[in-house]
């Protein structure tokens, strides 16, 4: 027998293919007998292919690891949403069925790698992957402060179990990439580290502490006293600050927490030169130096 196949368009597809690949389609089967090429039989065979469901096949997410009320819905991704009710719903996190999802969508707090089978009536098959990374709150491991010097500076520094994309302030409002502030005044300050994809802002107070070069105690309310900068009730609040003339005379002894020295040595006036101070920090670091009285 002489079996010829022809596709939809007549042409003939002899020797048939194998595979065969294929749209929807009608193929014709022509058999002739060799001894008679007049007698033949012919018959269709109809291919039919359906569909697989139409999705996006790839899809990115972020999740907050700290916070597990922080939740995220991923979704098969259906290019035509109005046909969700023709498919069935098959959900998996790293490759491990999540029991009960069989849902178009899927609320989710935890990363990993998630697919969706999406199954139309005919079996057909498509699976969409969406990657869920996790971010979380900063952990602030220290804060280097650089200070007592020409250019004080502050460095803060992440524990290793920050897993997020940070950003840095001291104020609050404008952030940086960079976990360095340089050219900082001697005072107290608030560190803000923020998680870039919204997981939060985690704030730390801080000392600079500065020791000034000169006061000018002349009751114009700017400058009349002296004090070192940069303390408070949680930084060296217990530090002993000791004041002395030229000659070694102990003239004051004040509290970092005090409004400072007045200029004065039994209430009187003394006069402008240098003098020179003893602190005793917090933590027994001893600083020693002289300052500036100007009239």
């Amino acid at each position: 027998m002489i079996v010829n196949y022809y596709d939809q368009n007549n042409n003939l597809l002899n020797p048939f293919p194998n595979p065969f690949t294929t749209a929807t389609q009608n193929v014709k089967v022509e058999v002739i007998n060799p001894n008679n090429t007049l007698c033949k039989a012919t018959m269709t065979i109809p291919f039919i292919v359906h569909p697989i469901p139409n999705v996006s096949l790839f899809g990115n997410e972020l999740v907050c690891s700290n916070n597990p009320t922080f939740t995220k819905v991923i979704d098969a991704g259906l290019v035509d949403s109005t046909t969700i009710n023709n498919f069935t719903y098959s959900w998996y996190l790293n490759n491990v069925l999540i029991a009960g999802a069989n849902q178009y969508s899927l609320t989710v707090n935890t990363e990993g790698i998630y697919t969706v089978e999406v199954k139309n009536i005919q079996g057909c098959v498509s699976t969409r992957t969406i990657t869920v990374t996790a971010s979380n709150l900063a952990i602030i491991d220290t804060v280097v402060v650089n200070d007592l010097v020409g250019e004080n500076s502050i460095m803060v520094l992440l524990s290793a179990a920050s897993l997020g994309d940070y950003e840095y302030s001291l104020d609050n409002s404008n952030y940086q990439t960079s976990n360095v502030f340089s050219n900082l005044l001697p005072g107290i300050y608030t560190v803000y580290v923020k998680d870039k994809n919204g997981c939060g802002i985690v704030p730390k107070e801080v000392s600079v502490l500065g020791i000034p070069n000169y006061f000018t105690p002349n009751n114009d309310g700017y400058n009349d006293y002296w004090n070192i900068d940069g303390v408070n009730q949680n930084f060296n609040a217990t530090s002993t600050i000791h004041i002395f003339d030229r000659h070694g005379k102990l003239l004051k002894q004040i509290s970092p927490l005090s409004q400072g020295w007045d200029g004065k040595f039994n209430g009187q006036n003394v006069p402008s030169e240098d003098y020179w101070y003893v602190i005793k920090l917090q933590d027994d670091r001893i600083l020693k130096g002289h300052f500036t009285l100007k009239r």
